[in-house]
């Protein structure tokens, strides 16, 4: 069975960041899977490599979850989800 996997940011400022499968662009304020077709198998994916410039301190949230595949948690309803939602916080300090 594949499946989507959906990862979202919370911004300091309360706003939600979408991870998004283009290299490009990979944050967007559109709700939109990050990868899709994911095969049922243990896998690890690398999330994210950047440099915060300054003043961007805060706590940030991430959340992670296993959606029916072509399915939108966001309009579709809690009974599209197939996984626990992972959730982890971090605080960033502005030195």
């Amino acid at each position: 069975m594949s499946t989507d996997l959906w990862i979202a940011i919370e911004m300091p400022s309360g706003d939600l960041l979408f991870m998004t499968a283009e290299p490009f662009e990979p944050f967007s304020l559109t709700p939109q899977v990050f990868r899709k077709s994911v095969k049922n198998t243990s896998a690890l994916y690398h999330l994210l490599t950047f440099e915060l410039p300054p003043d961007l301190g805060g706590k940030y949230t991430f959340y992670a979850v296993y959606v029916k595949e072509g399915k939108n948690p966001v309009t579709d309803s809690f009974l599209v989800l197939l996984s626990y939602i992972g959730i982890a916080e971090t605080t960033l300090s502005n030195r």
